[in-house]
């Protein structure tokens, strides 16, 4: 298996943040091929500085960067990203969002040995005025594979939820635009007259039990 992940990144006016996020990037130990694909959302802050900036350094990653002339349906600028994947498996890494220094070589060892469609990882929390200290225990999942039933559960919250966030997980790629067309063409992500996302009902899709829960401290 090829040591390569493209890492997807779409973002709008969070300069700084974004900043932090390339840095735990180029901070990885893993030792493979990283490819970053950032679709800069018609950002009004000095995101296209950040990226620049990056483009010009010497680091451990190349860089793909779309600028959108207007600023696009969120979703839509995600899209945007996934022609640009070039390895078997990819992940999301939100604008706002780190990696720890071994996440991605943790990650590949993990792919390397229960060879999954898709990993999920527990994450820190953290509060917005306090990036160095994460709030301990937020999600408390042990180590297993999920089935049907755990992902029932979860969604009705009678067991530990998992993290939610797409940056927690990394996926073979072909699924992750697989999600992302499924997600779409149900309207996941359209307005509901309550203000809360739609989402499709139990006779429209079926969960399949072929993903690998993984917890770590």
């Amino acid at each position: 298996m090829q040591q390569e992940i493209t890492l997807l990144i779409p973002t709008y006016n969070r300069a700084e943040l974004l900043d932090k996020c390339l840095q735990s990037v180029s901070e990885q130990t893993f030792d493979g091929k990283i490819h970053c694909v950032i679709s800069n959302n018609n950002s009004l802050d000095n995101t296209i500085e950040v990226i620049t900036n990056w483009k010009n350094k010497n680091k451990n990653f190349t860089l793909t960067s779309l600028n959108n002339n207007e600023n696009l349906e969120p979703i839509d600028n995600w899209i945007k990203t996934l022609q640009y994947i070039d390895t078997d498996y990819s992940k999301w890494l939100q604008d706002d969002d780190w990696m720890e220094k071994d996440a991605l070589k943790t990650m590949f060892e993990d792919i390397q040995k229960y060879e999954p469609n898709t990993l999920i990882y527990n994450c820190n929390i953290y509060l917005k005025n306090n990036y160095q200290n994460p709030i301990n225990n937020y999600y408390r999942n042990d180590t297993k594979k999920l089935t049907t039933d755990d992902v029932i559960n979860h969604v009705l919250q009678l067991a530990p939820v998992f993290p939610v966030s797409p940056t927690a997980s990394v996926m073979k790629s072909k699924y992750i635009e697989e999600a992302i067309i499924f997600g779409q063409a149900n309207n996941i992500w359209s307005d509901s007259e309550n203000g809360f996302r739609s989402v499709p009902t139990d006779n429209e899709y079926t969960v399949s039990e072929n993903s690998i829960y993984l917890h770590y401290t």
